[in-house]
């Protein structure tokens, strides 16, 4: 099993970065490349659930 760190050392400009960013992102403000990623992640999963009759094989038996 892997060991998490709950206590990792951060900056404060690093965690205003993440404040940021998480910001950005619950706004839904991404960049192009950022939307292109999205798009083809949607397509292959899209693919993959055709594929199994609707059904995620991450979870089927």
């Amino acid at each position: 099993m892997v060991q998490s760190n709950r206590n990792i050392r951060m900056s404060r400009d690093e965690v205003a970065h993440f404040h940021k960013e998480m910001e950005r992102r619950m706004r839904g403000d991404f960049t192009v490349a950022e939307n292109k990623r999205m798009t083809a992640r949607r397509e292959v999963y899209k693919v993959i659930m055709e594929r199994n009759g609707g059904r995620n094989p991450l979870f089927c038996e």
